[in-house]
């Protein structure tokens, strides 16, 4: 009746069912990465295989037989090849009204039915005319939902597109009275649904802003306090949330964030360094140099904003960080190293750390740390230049006749050759091209990285 394939999927669903044994995950996948528009085209395919596999979804034993959900998979990619009008066929209206809202498997097969035909007229009209969304907003912030269905709920959500998200406005009320409430893991949720549509529309502020009090409110949760101040990482340059940055950053100038939530923050302002915030950061002085006296104790905190901030921003906003802070940092060592790779980046920076940037010393490194500032050298006009026209023993040695069989440093050295082939207009270049594409011609097309065989080399542990 079947191609063979199809028969054995059905045999194997068919069995599975009636002895209540674990389905074959394997080869339910291998046929769905298989399935196209000739095996569906068969006679009664659809006919046949949708309800077998539903037979299976009801069982009250669904969960043992196929516990990786792998036949919903299948079904979802069967029901992607016919359009909403045939999938009421053998789901009507009742059935998807009546378990859409029950967090069950079954009402992940209606939220991927409603997902994959979201973009037709017909499911358009189906969710508007049954009011789905304010109730499929309930299930979400309700505690105890599943998180495959609240998963299945935010991946509908993402479907919408700028002209669909209209629909979504029914559900605004659930989202104010939860925006209201004083639960952490509702308003969690609240903030994963409002980084979803901030892509698609103008969001209420009101949403997502939390006042002064209500982050210290939440300071004896520390997981919400981090799930919040990461949304923010998220939103900056995405929508308007000055009024809550400053909050978050008030609090973190006095010290009166919990030490957990504290590395967020500095994610925060590296954040911000890179979006416009300068006004900002100057306000809260945080790339002072009197807030990195802690550094040279190896604080994390404090390592982590100098090796993460832009560079340009931090030096704009305080000249003296080299003098003060950098200058004093043993940089090529591992806790420091990445500062270090981050202020190459940085002209006037670079241009007072050249005095450390040696041949012997870098031919004193071990090679992965070597290898990682090269790679950061190779970026930036003015750290070309350098290595093209001050480090010809380093260039020679390590970037051109280096044999590296490591495969992490051999995926460096191939970077750096392809940044420093795109230096035409450098002075230094001229010099060193020819080889630099000999170089790298013999690593890219001379041998093949899979045969690159392994070898052991001298590498820094602790990194």
């Amino acid at each position: 009746m079947f191609d063979d394939h199809t028969n054995g999927i059905i045999a194997e669903i068919s069995s599975s069912h009636e002895a209540k044994t674990q389905i074959d995950e394997k080869l339910i996948d291998n046929y769905i990465l298989t399935l196209d528009t000739e095996t569906t085209q068969q006679t009664s395919y659809f006919q046949t295989i949708i309800p077998l596999i539903n037979q299976t979804l009801l069982d009250s034993q669904y969960a043992e037989i196929d516990p990786t959900g792998i036949l919903l998979k299948l079904l979802e990619k069967i029901l992607s090849f016919i359009n909403f009008e045939e999938v009421l066929q053998f789901y009507p209206p009742e059935f998807i009204i009546q378990n859409l809202f029950t967090s069950s498997t079954i009402s992940i097969l209606c939220l991927k039915i409603l997902t994959l035909n979201l973009h037709q007229s017909q499911a358009q009209e189906f969710i508007s005319s049954n009011k789905i969304i304010p109730q499929l907003l309930r299930v979400f912030f309700e505690e105890n939902t599943p998180i495959s269905v609240l998963n299945s709920i935010e991946a509908l959500v993402s479907a919408f597109n700028s002209r669909e998200v209209h629909l979504l406005k029914d559900g605004e009320e659930t989202l104010y009275l939860v925006r209201k409430s004083d639960n952490a893991v509702l308003l969690a949720r609240l903030l994963d649904l409002v980084s979803i549509l901030v892509e698609k529309e103008d969001v209420d502020a009101k949403l997502y802003n939390f006042d002064l009090e209500e982050i210290v409110k939440f300071g004896d949760d520390p997981l919400f306090s981090i799930l919040l101040i990461q949304f923010y990482v998220n939103m900056v340059g995405v929508c308007l949330i000055d009024g809550s940055i400053a909050n978050v950053l008030t609090l973190y100038k006095k010290g009166d964030l919990d030490d957990l939530v504290v590395p967020e923050v500095a994610d925060l302002i590296s954040k911000m360094s890179y979006n416009n915030y300068d006004s900002v950061l100057a306000t809260f002085e945080v790339f002072k140099s009197y807030n990195f006296i802690k550094i040279y104790e190896k604080n994390e905190v404090e390592i982590r904003l100098l090796s993460n901030s832009n560079p340009n921003v931090v030096y704009k906003l305080n000249p003296s960080i080299y003098d003060d802070v950098l200058k004093n940092l043993p940089l090529f060592d591992r806790e420091f190293l990445p500062i270090l790779l981050n202020f190459v980046a940085s002209f006037q920076v670079w241009t007072l750390l050249q005095p450390k940037v040696t041949n012997e010393r870098l031919e004193s490194l071990s090679r992965d740390k070597l290898f990682l500032l090269l790679l950061a050298m190779s970026k930036y006009t003015h750290t070309k230049e350098y290595l093209f026209n001050n480090l010809p023993n380093i260039m020679n040695n390590e970037v051109i006749e280096s044999d590296i069989r490591n495969t992490d440093i051999w995926k460096l050295k191939l970077e750096i050759l392809e940044n420093l082939k795109q230096s035409d207009d450098i002075p230094g270049y001229h010099y060193w091209q020819s080889k630099i594409e000999q170089s790298y011609n013999l690593m890219k097309f001379g041998q093949s990285y899979k045969h690159v065989q392994p070898k052991v080399e001298v590498i820094d542990d602790a990194l």
